[in-house]
């Protein structure tokens, strides 16, 4: 049989900050702070064939784990190779994660506020399936399981046992050649976990992928596995078959490939429109907070900008402002307060950094797909499906107060705005990146959020500041998220600010991505698998 697994002298050495307990500790701790470097996995080598199922078995901190995290591509390794179908896992190619699954006992996979049908729709986008097969090969796997009555269930309304049956399901929809399953009955009750082992066993025997299972229940080793490996403190101290460790112990290939752009292109429109869907599935299950989102929120902001600007007015005993009456300060107000909350995107932020703090972004690091264009699609499904309603509210203010807008101009506005978002979405990208090397990084999305905030003239339009502070401001691609589109719709600016402003913002996506590129690298290589 082919070699499906290779690895050679594979080692993993993670550093662990320690401090002793105490304030005065904390404080030493602050200023020089003492790292450890643990082995998790010591040059291993090892081979495992086609259609095998290996159990891979030892003690809590063993390197259990590890091993099967570096070999889905999860993590990167300090030293040694490793080829899985005749890929290094870590690079992390879409060929590769095309035909692999990792399932996760102790992690979810599927989306938490959606149901299983919803997640399982999706992920066909992801894999590039026919999404009539992959309904049918739900149908399928869902009757294996005996789970068809829960489908339509929101996920987190599931019980463990009902919400593991559908991870599996999920892990196996693309039928993917190499499988780690990692403690799959953990925490099951009896019934459970004997319904899940003769589910694996009934699927392997069918389609014969090659299985790396851990296990602390030695049932499933017993009963599923055709070979055993045993792991003490990152080194493997026994390779062979079950009943004879009972006895011995007594208790690159796409690369030279023709690439069809065409479909590469359409595979990706595809995979995103998915995510956008499920930004806007996701949201509309809180109809109360969908409500909050996008009416009671937009109309409370807006009604304090014209309060605001009313007190301006009445303050200064004027009726023009650089220039400017109060009914063009009223309808900047307006849109100024329609258009910011397009243009941020701290919501996703969080999201993406809680990923990487808690660990789950390892469901998305083995799938065929990028964590950017993950969370960028789902934030233009997000904006897409808010604004639709949102809009309303400077639309009726408007009309009713009979305040200044070119509504021919709104269409170029929207694109530079919706243009813009790329580089929100950039920059929120490199913060959460910064996840993998710092253990909090909450405080710099405040510090962003007021720094914009100022400058894309939310808080005021930014031709009211002195020179030269003035044309900095405006000439920064930060005045394309409120100044440029609502001024160019209200009639403060011309078409020609405009195209410089969609200039400097494709300077900003270009500088920012590149920042973001080399960080995510960077973090990835240094990422344990467990949570930054």
């Amino acid at each position: 049989m082919a070699i499906v697994i290779e690895t050679t002298d594979l080692s993993r050495v993670y550093q662990t900050y320690q401090k002793p307990e105490g304030f005065i500790n904390s404080l030493k701790g602050f200023v020089n702070r003492k790292h450890v470097s643990k082995v998790a996995l010591d040059k291993t080598t090892l081979t495992i064939e086609s259609g095998q199922i290996v159990g891979l078995v030892g003690a809590n901190g063993a390197g259990k784990t590890t091993l099967l995290k570096m070999l889905s591509g999860l993590v990167t390794p300090t030293s040694g190779d490793a080829r899985v179908l005749g890929f290094r896992p870590w690079e992390r190619k879409n060929e590769f994660l095309r035909q692999i699954s990792i399932l996760l006992g102790q992690k979810n996979q599927l989306w938490w506020d959606i149901s299983p049908a919803d997640s399982y729709s999706l992920l066909a986008r992801i894999y590039d399936l026919d999404p009539a097969q992959a309904r049918k090969r739900v149908d399928h796997l869902a009757e294996m399981l005996q789970c068809t009555h829960v489908l339509h269930t929101q996920l987190r309304r599931l019980s463990l046992g009902e919400r593991m049956k559908m991870e599996i399901i999920g892990a196996l929809l693309h039928e993917p050649k190499v499988l780690f399953l990692d403690e799959p009955t953990i925490g099951l009750d009896i019934v459970a976990q004997e319904t899940i082992r003769e589910f694996l066993d009934q699927y392997v025997k069918e389609k014969e992928p090659t299985v790396i299972l851990t296990s602390h229940y030695m049932d499933d080793i017993a009963k599923l596995a055709d070979k055993l490996l045993l792991i003490s403190k990152g080194n493997i101290v026994y390779q062979g078959t079950v009943p004879e460790f009972v006895t011995k112990s007594n208790t690159e290939l796409a690369e030279n490939e023709e690439v069809d752009f065409e479909d590469v292109i359409r595979r990706f429109w595809k995979r995103n429109l998915a995510f956008a869907k499920l930004a806007i599935l996701s949201n509309l299950e809180y109809r109360l907070n969908y409500f909050v989102d996008a009416i009671v929120q937009p109309t409370l902001t807006t009604g304090i900008e014209i309060l605001l600007w009313f007190a301006v007015f009445k303050g200064a005993g004027a009726t023009e402002i650089a220039g400017f009456g109060r009914e063009y300060y009223l309808a900047y107000a307006m849109w100024g307060a329609f258009f910011a909350r397009i243009c941020t995107s701290w919501m996703y932020e969080f999201r993406m950094i809680q990923e990487i703090d808690s660990g789950s972004i390892n469901s998305l690091l083995v799938r065929p797909m990028t964590f950017y264009e993950y969370y960028f699609s789902q934030l233009m499904g997000y904006k897409f499906i808010t604004t639709l309603v949102s809009m309303l509210v400077p639309f009726i203010a408007i009309f009713i107060f009979d305040l200044p807008t070119k509504f021919e101009r709104l269409p170029l506005a929207f694109a530079l705005e919706f243009y813009y978002l790329i580089l929100v979405h950039s920059i929120s990208f490199v913060i959460a990146a910064g996840a993998f090397y710092l253990n909090k990084v909450y405080a710099v999305t405040g510090a962003k959020n007021l720094a914009l905030w100022l400058m894309t003239g939310e808080l005021f339009p930014l031709d009211l500041m002195p020179e030269p502070l003035k044309s900095i401001m405006i000439a920064l691609p930060f005045s394309a998220g409120v100044y440029v589109p609502v001024g160019y719709l209200t009639g403060r600016l011309e078409i020609g600010t405009v195209w410089q402003s969609f200039a400097s913002v494709t300077v900003g996506i270009v500088v920012v991505n590149l920042i973001g590129a080399w960080l995510w690298r960077k973090g990835v290589n240094v990422y344990t698998g467990t949570g930054a």
